[in-house]
């Protein structure tokens, strides 16, 4: 069993960022609720350098503990945002940014 504090989110992400060496300050995007779930997202991308380097982080609005584009199961895990599939935006990702 794990017993030592996960870093949060944010912080995971600043690391990458600052790995990278990328602007601290991301451009922020808002998905809007086109699925008509009560959810949205934003996109907060950081970067990209000249290189191509990006983080991206998606925060799901309203949503619960779910896999976006998916039914959640059990529904105890809360709301899944219909208004982006994560598989796509994964691979979408991955294809952008080919291992060098």
């Amino acid at each position: 069993m794990y017993r030592e504090p996960l870093p949060s989110v944010a912080d995971t992400v600043l690391d990458w960022v600052r790995a990278c060496g990328l602007p601290e300050t991301p451009r922020v995007e808002t998905i809007p609720d086109r699925a008509g779930d009560g959810t949205t997202i934003q996109k907060q991308t950081y970067g990209p350098s000249p290189a191509g380097t990006e983080v991206v982080l998606y925060v799901v609005e309203g949503g619960g503990h779910t896999w976006p584009g998916m039914p959640p199961l059990p529904l105890s895990l809360g709301k899944s945002s219909a208004n982006m599939n994560a598989n796509d935006v994964i691979w979408d990702f991955f294809a952008a940014h080919p291992r060098r």
